[in-house]
């Protein structure tokens, strides 16, 4: 886990098109396994605006490039798709914050490699559940997952993790 102090921020500020003044606290979230993650908190006056900042464990992605590459042509062609189905389309899938330079990660002096995405508003994670209406919505969700992709061209993913798929 990251002390994200000032120095560090201010660090992570200067890649993205973060304000300081807006700033305003983040949240630690503790449920992954692979990444550290929290969520960011921004005061633009009329609402408050969250981001997701992701540590990539580089220990179990060794070519981050590859992985935001990939992670970048999946919710590219999810949006494109969504796009034509719904105003609320952005909603609806992950979407990278690219940084000041267009990149969809940076390393930092330290050699991390960080990433951001808009957060996804009212958004639930649920690990395991016997309630049969959490299932039901949960099978709509996969179903929706795989008519998305279901035109995806799988030869343009890199793989990452060897033999992992």
């Amino acid at each position: 886990m990251v002390d994200l102090n000032t120095s560090f921020l201010n660090e992570i500020f200067d890649h993205y098109n973060f304000n300081n003044d807006q700033y305003v606290g983040y949240k630690v979230i503790s449920k992954g396994h692979i990444n550290t993650t929290y969520v960011l908190y921004f005061d633009y006056g009329n609402k408050v605006k969250r981001f997701l900042l992701q540590e990539i464990n580089t220990e179990v992605f060794k070519e981050p490039e590859k992985l935001m590459k990939n992670i970048s042509k999946v919710t590219s062609f999810a949006l494109k798709k969504l796009k034509n189905k719904s105003k609320k389309y952005k909603n609806k899938t992950l979407r990278i914050y690219k940084s000041k330079n267009k990149e969809t990660y940076v390393r930092l002096k330290d050699n991390s490699c960080w990433r951001v995405y808009h957060y996804i508003e009212n958004s639930i994670s649920i690990d395991k559940t016997i309630d049969n209406t959490i299932m039901y919505e949960s099978g709509k969700v996969i179903g929706d997952f795989y008519n998305i992709y279901n035109n995806f061209d799988s030869k343009k993913i890199y793989e990452v993790i060897k033999d992992f798929h």
